[in-house]
């Protein structure tokens, strides 16, 4: 029974220690990065698409849905994917060995590319939604407008309100 709490609680902070350290590398320490770095980082790009297809799948099928992730987010997500694509194959061709790593790139960026294709036929189902409701659009922006037009800047003085509404409360408390 000790082994295996000791065991969970070793498997507890692996997991905590390598999450804290998953971030996004940049390009001069993808060149440098071990495998098992670069393994890391590929979950870490494996997580977020995981959110972004939860996001793209809560919006199929609804009108007024917006994905919690923009066209140039994810473009920059596949771009930064090409980067290290790119990166490896280089390093692979001078004699390192990191086809796993490599594979778990190129799977994300096929991912990330699906992610994208589902990202235009959203934006293209809701577009229409907003071209047959214009109205409710020049509605929207003229509220907005009047919001900020109603905005006070200062509060009223103390003479300019009216408390005649409270004389017959104060004869009644006495």
């Amino acid at each position: 029974m000790r082994i295996y709490q000791s065991l969970t609680v070793l498997l507890i902070v692996c997991l905590f220690t390598s999450a804290a350290a998953a971030r996004i590398l940049t390009g001069d320490e993808v060149s440098r990065a071990d495998p098992t770095a670069l393994t890391v980082e590929a979950d870490l790009f494996k997580s977020i698409g995981m959110s972004i297809a939860l996001s793209l799948a809560q919006c199929e099928g609804r009108e007024a849905c917006t994905p919690s992730v923009s066209e140039g987010e994810l473009q920059s997500l596949i771009d930064a994917l090409n980067e290290r694509i790119d990166s490896l194959v280089e390093r692979q061709e001078g004699g390192e060995d990191l086809a796993d790593v490599l594979t778990a790139y190129v799977n994300q960026r096929e991912n990330y590319l699906r992610y994208m294709e589902k990202l235009d036929i959203l934006s293209e189902e809701i577009a229409p939604a907003e071209e047959a409701a214009p109205e409710l659009v020049e509605e929207a922006e003229v509220f907005v407008e009047e919001a900020e037009e109603d905005v006070v800047e200062e509060p009223p003085a103390e003479e300019e309100i009216d408390f005649s509404i409270f004389e017959d409360m104060d004869e009644e408390v006495q």
